[in-house]
């Protein structure tokens, strides 16, 4: 599912739970409060925060509608919940970070983000999209070290507690189109969770 058959056109795609200005700000003050700024880091665009559930990599254009219905069909047993993000972390554990993130706490939804994720996992998989080899683990990235740059540490991080929570009660497919200066998000879709409003 990765390349453009014929004239079709790909679209670089990917499953989220979009968090919402309010908590997109507040993630996005992260990079003050942290004191990570300084790093070599790249920072994500606030306007991008989100949480990604599944990568797909290049989707022709012709089946996004099927991949939104089995979306849907995913989702529809899934009632909304409440997710609330805390903690930072890193990419890859034990080694110099490549990706800082902030987590879903255990007791703040990462089950229900887990089940979600797994679900539409599983229900885009007759598409022809790998399943995930491991169960991730739920988080909003925040930034990536410069190519070059891998002595970013998070011991000189300040403890980072809730940094604030969100209703979760949609998941999104997302178009992501790289630029020079960044990618730019558009949405192709949007599923309701079971018991929300369309």
């Amino acid at each position: 599912m990765n390349e453009a058959k014929g004239d079709e056109m790909a679209i670089r795609s990917f499953v989220a739970i979009e968090l919402g200005e309010p908590l997109r700000e507040k993630v996005a003050r992260l990079r003050e409060s942290s004191g990570l700024g300084l790093e070599p880091l790249r920072w994500v665009d606030a306007k991008n925060v989100h949480l990604t559930l599944k990568f797909l990599g290049d989707v022709e254009e012709d089946i996004v509608p099927g991949v939104l219905e089995r979306l849907g069909e995913a989702c529809g047993d899934v009632a909304p919940f409440d997710m609330t993000l805390s903690g930072l972390g890193s990419f890859p554990p034990g080694r110099p970070p490549r990706v800082v993130w902030v987590g879903v706490a255990e007791e703040g939804g990462a089950e229900n983000v887990r089940r979600l994720a797994s679900r539409i996992d599983k229900s885009l998989e007759p598409l022809g999209f790998e399943r995930e080899r491991a169960e991730a683990r739920p988080h909003v990235t925040l930034a990536r070290a410069k190519d070059g740059a891998r002595r970013v540490s998070l011991e000189r991080a300040s403890a980072t507690g809730v940094v604030g929570s969100a209703r979760v009660e949609s998941v999104a497919l997302k178009a992501s189109r790289l630029t020079p200066s960044g990618p730019v998000y558009s949405t192709l879709g949007e599923v309701p969770l079971g018991g929300a409003r369309p």
